[in-house]
């Protein structure tokens, strides 16, 4: 079988870009690990080379940046950009799904423009690494840019179709522990056309799901059932466990795993929505993403 590299393995650090629009942990997360590898190797598999922010007044990218001595990037304010091309905000869909995806394209071209300017002497685009980019990605950068994304859930849980993944979207802390859902993981996957979907390629160990808020206060099932406000907290306490135990340490390992050739492709990752992911070690070669327990 002819295999498809997402990187090549070569002397030099793999280039990463992180896109983030908040406070950024997961970025940081990514480049603490890369400055103590280099402290301990001697070299680091990536370097996260910049940080681009769709909201630069109002995310930590700046000061990331700063305290670790990379470029900050941006252009628009993702909402500014939106009102300027006729919308009220980024996620308006006043004018209809297509309008909003075609203005969201036009912003995305002006940031692949700018990523593009970071492709090695030797032709090497960058990997994106998606740490808190609030905003859906097209084409524009998605089809152009290796781009992976975590996610705060075992996308490998499926509908009872058994076609759809279960925890996609923005709130699936909240709806596994009010599934009854006894352990938490997170994913790293390939970012698609479709949010939180794409091929996985880790997930994290599991978390045992702690009925509690961040003050170590304590509910009962019926609290989680009939209470919405309990069921956030309760969800955010556990969100912010499995950042620690899944997403920081996940992160960094599926970008060593890339930058070193592990993770290869049946076909063209580029062309495909569906390809299979392998993992090469030697001469042996499993099918499917690492699982961490």
């Amino acid at each position: 079988m002819n295999f498809e590299y997402f990187h090549k393995p070569s002397s030099r650090p793999m280039p990463v870009i992180g896109l983030m629009s908040g406070s950024g942990s997961n970025l940081r997360k990514i480049l603490e690990h890369g400055r103590d590898q280099k402290k301990s190797l001697g070299f680091s598999h990536y370097e996260m080379i910049a940080i681009f922010t769709d909201k630069p007044y109002d995310s930590n990218a700046a000061a990331i940046s700063g305290e670790y001595g990379i470029e900050f990037l941006f252009h628009d304010d993702i909402d500014e950009f939106a009102r300027k091309h006729g919308l009220a905000a980024k996620n308006d869909r006043s004018r209809g799904i297509d309008e909003m995806i075609r203005v969201r394209g036009l912003y995305d071209n002006i940031t692949a423009e700018i990523l593009e300017n970071y492709r090695s002497d030797e032709g090497v685009l960058p990997v994106i690494a998606l740490g808190g980019y609030m905003s859906m990605l097209t084409d524009n950068i998605i089809k152009r840019f290796l781009t992976i994304n975590v996610h705060p859930a075992d996308l490998r849980i499926l509908d009872e179709d058994g076609l759809s993944r279960k925890y996609t979207g923005d709130h699936v802390v909240a709806d596994a522990i009010y599934d009854e859902e006894k352990e938490l993981r997170s994913s790293i996957h390939i970012a698609r056309g479709k949010p939180d979907y794409g091929e996985i390629l880790v997930v994290s160990a599991p978390l045992k799901v702690e009925l509690t808020d961040e003050h170590g206060r304590k509910y009962s099932r019926d609290d989680i059932l009939n209470y919405p406000a309990h069921l956030k907290a309760v969800a955010d306490h556990n969100q912010e466990r499995l950042k620690v135990a899944g997403d920081w340490k996940i992160f960094p390992l599926a970008l060593d795993m890339i930058a070193k050739g592990t993770f290869v492709m049946d076909q063209d990752w580029k062309q495909t929505e569906s390809g299979v992911i392998y993992r090469k070690n030697g001469d042996e070669v499993e099918q499917g993403p690492l699982i961490l327990t």
